[in-house]
């Protein structure tokens, strides 16, 4: 009784590390676009509040 309860808490703790592992593999294996692919910001012009109230 003992052992199988041994067992079961192993195999729970190896299967969780195999889940979280896959997980981070996962993640890890996502494509981002290449550094070169940016697109630049336009320039924004600020206005500056006619009225003189601040928020």
């Amino acid at each position: 009784m003992a052992l199988e309860f041994v067992i079961n808490r192993l195999r729970a703790v190896v299967l969780f590390f195999l889940g979280a592992f896959r997980h981070a593999l996962c993640c890890l294996k996502k494509r981002r676009r290449p550094s070169c692919d940016t697109i630049p910001l336009s320039t924004v012009g600020v206005v500056p509040n006619a009225s003189g109230s601040r928020i």
